[in-house]
C-alpha cells in the first residue's frame, strides 16, 4: 500500500508539472483581456498597485472600469504586490474595444470573436502593463496548481484504500481545458477553487477527528482567505457546520455515558468551531466591515449589482441554462470544441451516475454496508461532506443566476474536487477489472484534448491581425483597377470555396499598407452570376480587428468578413471590393467566379418525384407547377465546360405552343459549367397562366443540339423533351 501511495504522490507531481506547462502555453496563446472579465480584474489590480489603495465603487451611476472592484480582494492584492514594481502607465491607454462587438454595441450582428483590438503592445518581449498581465496570469496558474493538490487530498480521504483514484481525479481536473483556461488568465476563480478545496479537505479530517488545534487554526486561516477570494466561499460555512456536527456525533457515539452535553462530546466541538470561525473572521472580517462602512452592506452586493446591472429570471427560465453550465464547465469558449467532445463526456458521466446509484443502494438500502468484493469502499463521512459542498455551491449558483445571466461552469470550480471526486468514485463502482486501462484512457484523452485546444482551437479562434509574408496563405488575386489609395490588396481567401447548405463562408482580404494610417473605406460585396447582390458590408478595412489608424508602411493586415448564404440556393458567386476615400470611389476590384454554394435538400421534400436523365450531365428529379410558375429540381450527374440552356415550351390543352421560355438554369445564377456531381439546383421559371402542358429539356447554344433524354427505365423520350405533368 505504501508503494502505491508513493506512486500516487509522484504522479501528483508529474500531473501538476504538466498542468503548469499547459497553463503557461494557454496564457501565451490567449490574447490580453479576451477571457471573461479579465480587463476589469486587471484594472482592480493595477489601481491598487499604482495607488496603494483599494478603489471605492460608486454608490450612484456606473463606472465600467470598476465592474470587478467589488470582489473580495485576496487574489488582486497578491497580484498587485507582484506587479507594483512595473511601470504600467500605458494602461488603460492601449486598451481598445472592438466597436462592433455585441457586448460593446447593442444589437450588433457582428460575429467577430474578439472583444478587443490587439496591437503590437502585446507582442513578446512584454513590457509595461502587458508584462504585468502575464505575471498576474502566472499567479492564477499557481493557484490552479494548488487546487490540484487539494483535489488529490480530498479524494484520498474519500477512498483511502485506492490511492490511484486520487491521482485519476487530479488528472481529470488538471486536463480539463476550461479549468486550464481560467487558470491562465487574470481572475480570482482559481484562488477560490484552491482555497475552497483545501478547506474541504481539512473539514473532512475535522469530521473524522483527525485534527488538532494547529490544523484547526490552519483550517480557520484557509477559510478566512477563501472568504477574501470570492463570495461563493461563504457557502463553506455550511460544510464547517456539518463537519462539526459529524465530529460531535462521532464523539457522542464513542462516549460510554451517552450524554450529548458531556465535556467529552460538546466542549471540544465548541472550541474547534470557535477557533475555526474566529480565525476566519480575524483574517477576512476587515473587508466585510469596510463594505459595511462604505456601502451599508457587508457584502457590497447591492452596490456591485448596481454597477454591473441585473437581469432577473425565474427558475423555469433557468432550466435551459443548466446545460450551458455543464458545457462551459469543460469548454473554455462557447462553441470552441466539437460536439463529439461533449458526447464523449456524456458517455463518461452515465456510468458514473450508475455507480452513484449502486453506491447509494448498497450503503443506504442493503444494510448500510458494502460487500468485501466491492471495488472500492468510500469513506461515508468524506463522501457526505464532498457531496454536500457541491450541492451548497450549486444552490448558490442558482441563486446567483436568478439575479444575473451567469450560466458559467467556472462558477462551480470552488467545488472542482467534489465534481472530479464524485466522477471517479462513480466510475470505480462499475468499471471492474478494466479500471486501470479505462483510467489511463480517460487521462490520455483529456490530456490530448487540453494540449490540442490552445493550438488547434484557441489560436485559430483569435487569429493574428498582423502577418508577415511567410504567414500568408495561398491567395486568390483580384483584377487590377485599384488607384493609389495608400494600400494594396494582396489577394483574398474564401473558406470554404464550396460551401454547403448555408454553412458560413469566411472571406478574408489581405492588405499591405503603403502609407501610415490610410484613410479609406471599403464596400465588400458578394454577387451571383445572375447579378443578384447576396451580401455587402461597408466599413474601414479590418475595422473589427486592426483599424487603419494603427497601420504602418509595410504592414500586412488580415481583414475578415463572414457571409451566411441562403441554404436553399445552389449558385456560383464572386466577390467585389470597392475602395473609397472621402466618399468617392477610387477603385474597384473583382475576384474570378471561383466559388460555389450548394443546397442540400431533403429528397422527401422534393415535390412530384421523377427521374429523367439528360445525357451524362443532369437528372430531373422533381418539379412543381403553380398557376404561373414552374420549379424544376435538377441533380448534376457530371461535369461539362459548356453552358447549356433550359428550354421551356408552354402548350395549351390542345398541344399548341403558347409561349417559349428559354434561359440558363436558375436564371444563370449557377451555369452548367460550374455543376459538380451531386449538386441539386432549384430552377424557378415564370411560364404564365392558362397552360395545359409544359415541355422541358436542355440544349447547347453552340449548335442547338438537345441533350438525349431517357426515363427511369432507360426508354428514350421523344424529341428529347420531357412532358410535364
Amino acid at each position: 500500500m505504501q508503494v502505491r501511495r508513493d506512486a500516487s504522490k509522484r504522479g501528483l507531481i508529474i500531473v501538476t508539472a504538466v498542468f503548469c506547462l499547459l497553463g503557461l502555453l494557454y496564457s501565451v496563446v490567449i490574447p490580453l483581456f479576451e477571457a471573461p472579465d479579465e480587463v476589469w480584474h486587471f484594472f482592480f489590480i493595477n489601481e491598487m498597485a499604482t495607488t496603494g489603495r483599494m478603489p471605492v465603487q460608486p454608490t450612484e451611476g456606473q463606472n465600467v472600469w470598476l465592474r470587478e472592484s467589488g470582489q473580495p480582494p485576496l487574489y488582486h492584492l497578491l497580484a498587485a504586490a507582484l506587479v507594483a514594481p512595473l511601470d504600467t502607465s500605458d494602461f488603460p491607454g492601449f486598451v481598445r474595444f472592438n466597436p462592433d462587438h455585441p457586448f460593446v454595441t447593442n444589437y450588433s450582428e457582428s460575429e467577430a470573436p474578439n472583444l478587443f483590438i490587439h496591437t503590437r503592445v502585446e507582442d513578446f518581449p512584454w513590457t509595461g502593463a502587458a508584462l504585468a498581465v502575464h505575471l498576474a496570469r502566472l499567479l492564477a496558474v499557481a493557484f490552479g496548481a494548488l487546487a490540484l493538490a487539494g483535489v488529490w487530498l480530498v479524494v484520498r480521504e474519500i477512498v483511502p484504500d485506492v490511492p490511484g483514484l486520487a491521482l485519476l481525479a487530479t488528472a481529470v481536473t488538471a486536463f480539463n481545458p476550461a479549468f486550464i483556461y481560467i487558470s491562465s488568465v487574470v481572475n480570482n476563480d482559481t484562488a477560490v477553487a484552491a482555497l475552497s478545496t483545501w478547506v474541504l479537505w481539512l473539514s473532512i479530517r475535522l469530521a473524522k477527528g483527525k485534527t488538532n488545534w494547529k490544523t484547526e487554526l490552519g483550517l480557520g486561516a484557509l477559510l478566512g482567505l477563501a472568504f477574501l477570494s470570492k463570495l461563493s466561499a461563504l457557502a463553506l460555512l455550511g460544510v464547517i457546520a456539518l463537519a462539526l456536527a459529524l465530529r460531535f456525533w462521532n464523539n457522542f457515539s464513542q462516549n460510554k455515558q451517552k450524554s450529548a452535553f458531556s465535556s467529552v462530546c460538546l466542549w471540544p466541538v465548541f472550541l474547534s468551531g470557535a477557533m475555526i470561525v474566529g480565525t476566519a473572521v480575524l483574517i477576512s472580517g476587515w473587508w466585510y466591515l469596510r463594505n459595511w462602512r462604505l456601502y451599508g452592506d457587508p457584502l457590497g452586493w447591492s452596490v456591485w449589482l448596481g454597477n454591473i446591472g441585473t437581469e432577473k429570471a425565474t427558475l423555469l427560465e433557468l432550466i435551459p441554462q443548466f446545460q450551458e453550465v455543464a458545457v462551459s464547465y469543460w469548454e473554455p469558449i462557447d462553441g470552441l470544441l466539437p460536439h463529439a467532445v461533449f458526447v464523449a463526456l456524456g458517455v463518461l458521466w452515465l456510468p458514473a451516475m450508475a455507480g452513484w446509484l449502486l453506491l447509494v443502494y448498497r450503503k443506504l438500502i442493503a444494510k448500510n454496508r458494502l460487500p468485501a468484493s466491492a471495488p472500492i469502499h468510500p469513506h461515508k463521512t468524506a463522501l457526505l461532506l464532498t457531496a454536500v459542498w457541491f450541492l451548497l455551491l450549486y444552490a448558490s449558483l442558482v441563486r446567483y443566476m436568478l439575479i444575473l445571466p451567469a450560466a458559467e461552469g467556472r462558477l462551480l470550480y470552488p467545488g472542482i474536487a467534489a465534481v472530479s471526486g464524485l466522477l471517479v468514485v462513480g466510475l470505480a463502482m462499475v468499471w471492474g477489472r478494466y479500471g486501470r486501462i479505462l483510467g489511463y484512457g480517460i487521462v490520455l484523452s483529456l490530456f490530448i484534448l487540453s494540449a490540442a485546444t490552445p493550438i488547434l482551437a484557441i489560436r485559430p479562434y483569435y487569429p493574428p491581425s498582423l502577418l508577415t509574408e511567410s504567414d500568408l496563405p495561398p491567395l486568390i488575386s483580384l483584377d487590377d483597377g485599384l488607384a493609389d489609395a495608400g494600400l494594396r490588396l494582396l489577394g483574398l481567401t474564401v473558406v470554404p470555396e464550396t460551401a454547403v447548405a448555408g454553412g458560413p463562408v469566411d472571406i478574408t482580404l489581405y492588405w499591405q499598407a503603403d502609407v501610415p494610417a490610410p484613410d479609406v473605406e471599403l464596400l465588400v460585396q458578394v454577387w451571383s452570376l445572375s447579378g443578384e447582390l447576396l451580401y455587402q458590408r461597408q466599413a474601414p478595412p479590418a475595422k473589427e480587428n486592426y483599424p487603419p489608424d494603427l497601420w504602418q508602411p509595410g504592414d500586412i493586415v488580415r481583414d475578415p468578413y463572414r457571409w451566411h448564404p441562403d441554404p436553399d440556393k445552389t449558385l456560383a458567386y464572386y466577390v467585389t471590393v470597392t475602395i473609397m476615400t472621402d466618399g468617392e470611389q477610387v477603385g474597384m476590384l473583382a475576384s474570378p467566379a471561383l466559388f460555389r454554394h450548394t443546397a442540400v435538400l431533403d429528397p422527401d421534400a422534393i415535390p412530384n418525384p421523377v427521374s429523367y436523365k439528360l445525357g451524362d450531365l443532369a437528372e430531373l428529379i422533381g418539379y412543381e407547377l403553380t398557376e404561373d410558375t414552374l420549379t424544376l429540381y435538377w441533380r448534376a450527374l457530371g461535369e461539362t465546360e459548356q453552358d447549356y440552356t433550359v428550354f421551356t415550351h408552354v402548350l395549351d390543352a390542345e398541344g399548341n405552343l403558347l409561349r417559349q421560355v428559354d434561359s440558363p438554369p436558375a436564371d444563370n445564377a449557377y451555369p452548367t459549367r460550374y455543376w459538380q456531381p451531386g449538386d441539386v439546383i432549384v430552377d424557378v421559371r415564370e411560364i404564365g397562366a392558362g397552360y395545359g402542358r409544359v415541355l422541358v429539356g436542355l440544349y447547347s447554344l453552340v449548335d442547338g443540339a438537345r441533350l438525349v433524354v431517357v426515363d427511369e427505365v432507360g426508354t428514350a423520350v421523344p424529341d428529347n423533351a420531357i412532358v410535364l405533368p
